[in-house]
């Protein structure tokens, strides 16, 4: 293959290579659920599709279960004689607000929410890359350019 043919393979290897997906940290402690390692302000992630939550538990006798009925469906149970360190791992591949709680703190309402101790993932939809299409476009146009001139 030609440099011409790499410059296209790259260009349209880019254009169409999916985003590395990510893992968010929640922390579980005394009664509640955050990304804030320090507890000092409770905040539920929001991620996108193919994102993995990872739940650490700073705090014993507690567990993470979502709510009957959802789409993304997960109980971490509990650390193992109430030894830590302990986590758990989702992978979320819906799109939506998913609620889960912690079973002997919180409470499934029935309506696809919870109490108590309870939290939310929000997962929205992967963004599309659209700088790198345009970005790839433009190369393009670039290779094409200089193979023109070249040829005159």
């Amino acid at each position: 293959m030609n440099w011409r043919g790499l410059a296209i393979a790259g260009i349209t290897m880019a254009m169409v290579a999916p985003a590395a997906a990510d893992v968010v940290t929640v922390y579980v402690f005394s009664y509640d659920f955050s990304t804030d390692p320090t507890h000092t302000t409770i905040v539920d992630p929001v991620i996108h599709v193919g994102d993995t939550i990872h739940w650490v538990w700073q705090n014993a006798h507690h567990n993470v279960v979502s709510v009957e009925g959802s789409a993304e469906a997960f109980d971490s149970g509990f650390p193992t004689g109430g030894s830590l360190p302990y986590s758990f791992d989702h992978t979320f591949t819906n799109v939506g607000t998913f609620w889960y709680y912690c079973t002997p703190h919180g409470q499934d309402l029935g309506n696809g929410t919870a109490t108590g101790m309870a939290g939310t993932i929000t997962v929205e939809a992967v963004p599309e890359p659209a700088s790198m299409a345009a970005l790839g476009l433009g190369a393009l146009a670039l290779v094409r350019k200089r193979v023109r001139r070249k040829k005159q």
